[in-house]
């Protein structure tokens, strides 16, 4: 099985890290070996780091040191400027456009790349038919979503499109039209100060049990735990996925993708860059999902080591 050929994918900030934070992460990710970058604000429009232009000229320089971009859309467009961001994107018709809005299908049809995203919740090969007639390439995978369903439905795509799975990170579980962080603070959305920049990382939300079991960051809910499949690579190239997909975090990103890039070419076993991943990430990680239970779970599965032919 030919795992080194597989793409690494660095998917959008979801956290409010602040111009200066956002632009040197995307300096140091040029020096990593990925193949895809995604950019843009992907939860609030009210608190992007960076103006459209500036977001277009990181765009080119990331093209320019061989990155494929692609700037990836909310999952809920609610502004007439948001509108008028990917639509100038999709006029530019250089960078791909990961689509998390079904409505922006017919403002990018024919003009720009399309990305299914995964807040689409795709799960029935009907959709992916219809997603392919709309000018998508390539299809994200949910966050939530198990190792056979994600066999089953990249066994019956054609070759025209790729499919890019999830591999490790803390995962979006929920969005709401009103924003948590402002709400703690007695304010409302519309009036929240740019709350969310407070909480870089967002705040936890613990079980009764002292338990952390989520995190709310401005209008999003995710995992406390972050999701790693770093130990299961062998069995989402099996599956189909030919795009690997990493959420940036606070710490460690380089390092895991260091990590999967040597797992992938078979210079480390899959248990000690498992192991090595959560140390970087200072976190334990779960994979509940993509073995059909709890998304919390960690279960154990048989390791891998990829064999050169």
């Amino acid at each position: 099985m030919n795992t080194e050929s597989r793409r690494i994918a660095i998917a959008p900030i979801p956290y409010p890290w602040g111009r200066a934070r956002v632009q040197a992460f995307y300096e140091e990710a040029a020096t990593w070996p990925v193949d895809i970058v995604c950019l843009g604000e992907s939860v609030c429009a009210k608190r992007s780091a960076l103006a459209p232009r500036e977001w277009l000229d990181l765009a080119r320089r990331l093209e320019g040191s061989g990155r494929e971009v692609v700037f990836a859309s909310p999952p809920g467009l609610e502004t007439p400027g948001e509108l008028h961001l990917y639509a100038s994107l999709a006029d530019e018709g250089r960078f791909a456009v990961e689509v998390n809005d079904v409505g922006l299908f017919p403002r990018l049809r024919g003009k720009a790349p399309i990305v299914a995203g995964p807040h689409l919740h795709v799960y029935n090969a009907a959709t992916l038919r219809t997603l392919i007639r709309w000018g998508a390439y390539r299809w994200v995978a949910p966050y939530e979503i198990d190792a056979p369903t994600l066999a089953e439905l990249a066994a019956g795509l054609p070759s025209c499109l790729e499919t890019e799975a999830f591999v490790l990170g803390a995962i979006p579980l929920a969005y709401s039209p009103r924003c948590f962080t402002a709400a703690r603070r007695g304010r409302t959305r519309k009036d929240c100060g740019q709350a969310c920049l407070d909480a870089p990382a967002g705040e936890a939300l613990e079980s009764l049990e002292g338990e952390e079991l989520f995190v709310q960051d401005g209008k999003q809910t995710l995992s406390a735990r972050p999701v790693s499949l770093l130990s299961e690579l062998a069995r989402l190239v099996s599956a189909g996925a030919t795009v690997l997909r990493l959420q940036p975090a606070a710490r460690g990103t380089g390092e895991v993708v260091r990590l999967v890039r040597e797992a992938l070419a078979g210079r480390m076993e899959a248990g000690a860059a498992q192991d090595a991943a959560e140390l970087a990430l200072g976190r334990r990680t779960t994979n509940g999902f993509w073995h059909g239970g709890a998304g919390m779970e960690r279960v154990v599965a048989p390791l891998w080591s990829p064999r050169r032919p």
